[in-house]
């Protein structure tokens, strides 16, 4: 965001560093305060979709109008994020129908997350894979030994 400042919307490197710091500030409280201001339960989507039309709203003012409105688009962005940021989080939970389906779907997605990171660390998804094929392989060697543990 502050060479994007810097550059097209021709704010010196100071103020573009403040904003960027004023839009992280605005996601620190925006983190907790979306979640609480939706209620437990209610709203989720709606909140989603507020979060992500206002991040969309904040990305779109600063590609196409970063020297106007500058201040409005930063604050879009933090609170978009912010919120989003916290209500993405609360969906693996939402899709669970309990609290084991919850957690296998919370681990899907971090092997997701982790996999491209391992991705862009070694250029390909050969160790990601890998490590996928392992994971199946560990569970049925868990479940046969079980029960010749148990006799």
């Amino acid at each position: 965001m502050t060479p994007l400042l810097h550059d097209d919307a021709g704010r010196d490197a100071t103020t573009a560093e403040i904003m960027l710091t004023v839009m992280i500030s605005i996601q620190i409280v925006a983190m907790p305060a979306v979640p609480a201001l939706l209620g437990e339960r209610r709203g989720t989507w709606a909140g989603l979709a507020l979060t992500m039309t206002l991040t969309a709203a904040g990305f779109l003012g600063l590609a196409y109008a970063p020297g106007t409105a500058t201040w409005m688009w930063t604050a879009a962005l933090g609170v978009g994020h912010g919120g989003l940021f916290t209500l993405a989080l609360t969906l693996t939970a939402l899709a669970g129908r309990d609290s084991g389906e919850a957690g296998r779907i919370s681990a899907m997605a971090f092997f997701v997350g982790y996999g491209c990171a391992l991705r862009d660390a070694t250029g390909n998804f050969t160790l990601a894979f890998g490590i996928l094929m392992l994971l199946p392989i560990t569970r049925l060697r868990s479940t046969i030994l079980r029960p010749i543990k148990e006799r």
